[in-house]
């Protein structure tokens, strides 16, 4: 899921083009940018790689969302041509954070199949390439969609490239909070395990030396069920990612 929503909203690099083009960008000035978002992507590459800590890898997808989402919104705040400066800065990040977010994703996927043997990793690496399939192709698709949707309702091209731009922060936001509830429940699993094998230690010697072993075979990991506290959050999150969707198609 986490991946499909990164794919969509990093087809916000579309968008940016054509709004750089209606704000008068000249084609030196698109060479320029499609040179500085190379160089950003291939450095996120090197950052993923050198940065990866398998004990910790929803933060990371988390700050490149995030990174989307900021981005993305100061791009919508753009109207003359003296604001394409931001988008030099915004697609740099944008970049960046789309290869930074790939390999903790596809990290974070394996180190949970390989829990339940080979077989599901192989079913989880097909389902990664699908969905990174379907994701590039709904993220142009739906805001294409929305862009074109403004347009025939009387918006002028650069007011609807403005206000996917806001969807698409609004979209990251979300996604976000989403990779937030994913990290939340990775802790407090984690919590769990570490009182499992300190109330196994506290019992005798021979039963730490075995509690480990006990742990790990009672069925691995299972998918905590969310108290109140996180179920209170999950509704006040989805309350706001709607408010937040209506302000980006009702804002001009």
């Amino acid at each position: 899921m986490a991946v499909f929503l990164a794919r969509i909203v990093l087809a916000e690099q579309d968008v940016a083009m054509a709004a750089v083009r209606s704000l008068g960008g000249t084609t030196g000035a698109l060479f320029t940018l499609s040179a500085v978002m190379l160089t950003a992507a291939a450095a996120g590459v090197f950052a993923s790689a050198l940065s990866m800590n398998v004990e910790k890898l929803a933060r990371p997808m988390m700050l490149a969302i995030g990174v989307v989402a900021i981005a993305a919104f100061g791009e919508s705040t753009s109207a003359n041509p003296h604001d394409l400066w931001r988008f030099y800065v915004s697609q740099a990040g944008i970049a960046f954070a789309g290869t930074f977010f790939l390999g903790p994703a596809l990290l974070l996927g394996i180190t949970n199949a390989l829990q339940y043997g080979s077989r599901e990793l192989i079913s989880f690496i097909v389902l990664f390439g699908v969905v990174n399939a379907l994701g590039a192709l709904a993220g142009p698709a739906l805001l294409g969609s929305y862009m074109d949707g403004r347009v025939a309702a009387g918006a002028a091209p650069l007011t609807a490239q403005s206000d996917t731009l806001r969807l698409v922060a609004a979209l990251a936001a979300l996604t976000t909070a989403y990779l937030a509830v994913i990290l939340a429940l990775r802790i407090r699993r984690k919590m769990a395990e570490l009182r499992i094998q300190r109330s196994a230690n506290t019992v005798d010697q021979p039963a730490a030396a075995g509690g480990p072993h006990g742990a790990s075979s009672d069925g691995g990991w299972q998918p905590p069920r969310p108290g109140r506290g996180i179920t209170t959050a999950l509704a006040a999150m989805a309350i706001g990612g709607a408010l937040l969707v209506l302000a980006a198609w009702r804002l001009p």
